[in-house]
Order: structure tokens, then sequence, then C-alpha cells
């Protein structure tokens, strides 16, 4: 049953033995408590002075946003790769040209993607006026696939055209859905458990922002423009994988190895850093543990279905909570 989503205790004892076998191979004291010292200070300070949100948000969709995503993103990822080269026996992969040039690539993609945004006038002029922020962000998570896909197809085939695991993970090959949803059945109830704190409802469901402006006037019209937004939404993440584990842990292991993995998840912790401490905290561990299946799996099909299914039931659990006023908002 290839399928089955129902794993039992003999899949929980599988992942844990995955996760505590790399750590165990992985593990440098040193490293690790100075990658796990750098992410606190980070945090610390981006949440006292409010970086993400009052220095970089509001740049978004212009040259320099997307220049400073990039220097913030190389911050997170090269403060970890080049302390984790030089304390360990990897000194020489420093001066591996492969490693400067891919690192620095795969941080311009997220930065620009991460800086990007979709114009408004653009969206007015497609007929989109009421409901404009409607489609700004339904359009801007869809881009996010059309445009990436193919770029980092592109980047793929002139950098490593000998390269066998698909486009960075993404590949025509059946890869086992358990151990991805021991982590689902794991992550429902602290996701029950958090839609009833006030940072979690400030944040979620995510397209509670969207409902004033979604279009036409008949509730069956709204329910499919507001299913539209939350697809676009859960699709988007194919694109976030592809970026993270894709390109961060299966592109960089070429030449890191296990190494690739540390310094992807600083950089994925700093993605969520415009979100509630608590989800950019719990980004940690749950980046560290796709990043080592997808490593040793060379797939990130399972990281694409948990990443989805987690954010689907955030909104929904955030949703039940907003429920009279949602049904409210919808019928208006």
């Amino acid at each position: 049953m290839p399928f089955n989503l129902a794993p039992g205790l003999s899949e929980l004892k599988i992942l844990i033995k995955k996760i505590i076998d790399f750590a165990r191979q992985d593990f440098n004291l040193k490293i690790y408590a100075y990658t796990a010292s750098f992410l606190t200070l980070s945090a610390s300070v981006n949440y006292y002075f409010s970086i993400d949100d009052d220095y970089l948000e509001p740049l978004t969709g212009s040259i320099r946003g997307m220049f400073l995503y990039f220097l913030f993103y190389g911050f997170s990822y090269f403060s970890v790769a080049i302390p984790l080269l030089l304390w360990s026996d990897s000194k020489e992969k420093l001066k591996n040209p492969g490693f400067w040039i891919r690192s620095v690539v795969f941080i311009a993609f997220i930065g620009i993607e991460g800086g990007t945004a979709i114009s408004y006038e653009w969206v007015q002029s497609l007929g989109f006026e009421e409901s404009g922020y409607w489609a700004r962000k339904t359009i801007r998570q869809l881009e996010s696939i059309v445009v990436w896909l193919p770029v980092y197809f592109v980047f793929l085939k002139l950098s490593d055209p000998k390269l066998n695991d698909g486009l960075y993970g993404i590949r025509m090959r059946y890869e086992d859905l358990k151990p991805y949803t021991v982590m689902l059945w794991v992550m429902i109830p602290l996701i029950a458990a958090a839609s009833f704190l006030p940072d979690f409802q400030k944040q979620y469901p995510t397209f509670k922002n969207v409902l004033p402006y979604l279009p036409g006037s008949e509730l069956f019209v709204k329910i499919i423009a507001l299913a539209t937004y939350e697809i676009s939404y859960l699709m988007s993440f194919m694109t976030t994988e592809l970026m993270f584990r894709g390109a961060l842990v299966i592109g960089m292991s070429g030449i890191l190895g296990k190494k690739a993995v540390l310094p992807m998840v600083s950089t994925y912790m700093f993605l969520h850093f415009g979100k509630p401490l608590g989800e950019s905290i719990s980004s940690v561990f749950g980046g560290y543990i796709l990043a080592v299946l997808a490593f040793q799996n060379r797939n990130i099909w399972g990281g694409i279905f948990i990443h989805s299914c987690v954010a689907f039931l955030m909104d929904l659990a955030a949703g039940l909570q907003l429920f009279p006023d949602l049904w409210k908002l919808l019928r208006e």
C-alpha cells in the first residue's frame, strides 16, 4: 500500500533512527553550538528591532529590496557555512569555485524571489480593481512556480547537467510518504493548540486579509475565489522546497555532503522572521528533519507534501477560530 497515510509505531521509530543516525555522523559540538548561538542571537535581534517587518518588507517590489534580501539571506547562509567549513576537515571546499558560484546564485534566487512583488497597476490593467489585493496575492503565489521552476532548470543544465537527482529533488520517482505522515500526525495536535494563541491568530489564516477583496457578489463566486487563493498558496510550497531542501541541500551536497544541511537551516529560519517567534523556532527543527530526509532520499516530494499539509491545517485551524466572522464576510 504505497499511499497508506496512517503510519504506525514502526514508521515513527524508523524516522527517529534516520534523524539520530544522521546527527551522530554530522555532529560537531563546536559547530552545532555556534549555529544554535548564532540563530538565537539573530532571532533576538530581529524580533526586538522588527527588522524583517519594518525594514525589509516595505521594500519588496524594488531593486533595493531584492538586493537587501539577498544580503539578508546571504548573511544567514555564509555566517554558518564559512565557520562550519573552517572548523571541520573541509577547509579546501572554500577554495572550490563551485561552492561560491552555486551558493551565491542560489541565495540570489531566494533574495530576488523574496523581494519580488506584483504591481498593483498591472493587476488593475487586467480588470481586477476592487479585487486587486486578492488578485495580487494569488498571482504572486502562482508566479513563484511559473517563473522559478524554469529558472532552476536552466541553471541546473548549465552548471551540473550530469546531476541525476531530477530538478534538485523534483523527480519522477515515487517517494514513500510514511515518514512525512508521521510528522503530520505529530503536528496536528500542536497546530490545534497553537490556533488559540493570539500571535498565531494574528498571522493566520493567511487568507483573512483577502476576504474583503474577493471578486463577485455571489457567495459561490467568493468561495471559488477563496479556494483559488488557498490552492495557489499551497502550490507555492513547491518553490519553497525546491529552493531550500532542493537547491541548498541536494544541489549543494555534491560539494558539501552532509555539511549542506546546517547553512540551509539557518537561511530557512531567516525566511520565517516575519512570522510568530514560535514558528521561526519550529522551522529550525522542521527544516533540519526535512533536510535530512531530502539528503538521504534525494527527493523533495515528501517535503512538498508535508509542507503543504501543515500550511493548510494552520489556515484551517485559525479559520475555524474565526468561523462566525469568516462566514459573515463571505455572505456580505
